[in-house]
């Protein structure tokens, strides 16, 4: 009987990810593949979507992101595969982005560039609500847990931004931070 309701578990799985396969070929192909190649590059691994989808509850949220403009679809997907709740995103354009633990995360911002690291904890956002004032993370930005990131920020290339900062002001390209107010270190 165990092995009969594995094999039905194992068909039902198999089926629910070729549909979550056959939708990223459809819609934003392009950005949901290269999500994929730059998780294998942080992760060392060269899984498929699939198994992201199944194994990564933030690549799913990020997953979703993608077919922001497909509601229903999303809403449908989500009965099969829930994404990961305390895990918000709401950028205009995200690049490539890959969030460790991101419980307890929350991203509203303009934009997030290619090969950005967000840790758990954190919050990129507007200084008050109704504020269209909000960050603009560059490209191979790494941002420490437990980071703040409020209001008409620009976050440089290339920027570290260490665990507990809070940045309410520009981070230069090639720089390090820390602290509250986060000042440079490097």
């Amino acid at each position: 009987m165990v092995n009969i309701l594995k094999k039905i578990r194992y068909v039902i799985v198999t089926l629910c990810y070729s549909l979550y396969y056959a939708v990223a070929m459809i819609y934003n192909r392009k950005e949901i593949l290269h999500d994929v190649e730059f998780w294998n590059e942080r992760i060392g691994a060269n899984d498929n979507l699939a198994m992201y989808l199944f194994q990564y509850p933030a690549f799913r949220n990020l997953f979703y992101y993608r077919l922001r403009n497909h509601r229903a679809l999303v809403e449908i997907l989500k009965i099969f595969c829930r994404p990961m709740y305390g895990f918000e995103l709401n950028a205009k354009s995200i690049g490539s982005l890959m969030a460790y633990h991101p419980y307890s995360t929350l991203i509203d911002c303009e934009r997030i560039g290619e090969k950005v690291i967000v840790r758990h904890n954190t919050t990129i956002g507007n200084k008050n609500s109704g504020s269209n004032e909000t960050p603009v993370i560059g490209d191979n930005v790494q941002i420490g847990a437990g980071t703040l990131i409020i209001g008409d920020v620009t976050v440089g290339d290339n920027a570290v931004i260490g665990a507990g900062s809070v940045v309410v002001k520009d981070v230069e390209s090639n720089s390090i931070v820390v602290g509250n107010p986060a000042h440079k270190i490097g």
